[in-house]
C-alpha cells in the first residue's frame, strides 16, 4: 500500500465511527491492539501511536458493521427462502424467479464484503468500486462458492 493510501486511511473521518461501539467491535479492537502491541514491542499498559490507534478503530468499526450487514442479509435470505418454500408455485416460474433472486442477493453480499475489505486495505470507496466494476466487466470469477 502506498504512503498516500495509508495517510488517507489514517485520516478517515472519526465522525463515521459510532460513539458507542458494539461488543463485537470492542472485542476486535482489543485483540488487534494486543497483537500490534506485541509486534511493536510495547507493554500492555503502553498506548498505540495515535495514527495506528485510528486505523485500528476504523478497521474494527468497518468489519463489525460489515459483519452485522452480512448477518442481516443472511436472515433476510432465510426468510425469503422459507417464504419461497411455502408459496404456491404450480408452474415453477415463481420458484425459478426466487432462486435467481437468491443468487443475485448472494452476489451482492459478496461484492459488498469485498468492497469493505478493499476499503479496509486502504483503497478509497471510489477506488474499491472501480476495482469491482473492472472485475465484473472483465467477467472474472468472483471467487465465491456457488450452491
Amino acid at each position: 500500500m502506498s504512503a498516500n493510501r495509508r495517510r488517507r486511511a489514517a485520516q478517515k473521518p472519526r465522525a463515521a465511527i459510532s460513539p458507542r461501539a458494539t461488543p463485537l467491535e470492542n472485542r476486535i479492537k482489543q485483540e488487534v491492539k494486543g497483537g500490534i502491541k506485541r509486534r511493536l514491542g510495547l507493554g500492555d499498559g503502553d498506548k498505540l501511536p495515535t495514527g495506528v490507534q485510528g486505523l485500528v478503530d476504523s478497521a474494527a468499526h468497518e468489519v463489525a458493521q460489515s459483519s452485522l450487514a452480512m448477518s442481516v442479509l443472511r436472515e433476510v435470505e432465510a426468510v425469503a427462502m422459507r417464504m419461497g418454500r411455502s408459496g404456491d408455485s404450480r408452474d415453477g416460474t415463481a420458484a425459478v424467479a426466487r432462486h435467481s433472486e437468491m443468487g443475485l442477493l448472494r452476489e451482492a453480499e459478496y461484492l459488498a464484503a469485498k468492497k469493505k475489505a478493499l476499503q479496509a486495505a486502504g483503497f478509497s470507496s471510489d477506488e474499491a468500486m472501480r476495482i469491482l466494476i473492472a472485475e465484473v466487466s472483465a467477467g472474472q470469477p468472483t471467487g465465491r462458492m456457488t450452491s
